[in-house]
């Protein structure tokens, strides 16, 4: 039971830090293109 809890607890986590980790490299794309278009 508790080797269940934890596994659906990790898999969370695992999910959203990859959800994160994908939000985060948007951001980094949003702002090198900004600073492209600051320079062109």
């Amino acid at each position: 039971m508790f080797v269940f809890i934890y596994y659906i607890i990790s898999n969370k986590i695992l999910i959203s830090s990859r959800i994160d980790n994908k939000i985060k490299k948007r951001i980094l794309v949003l702002k090198k293109t900004r600073i492209l278009f600051f320079i062109l």
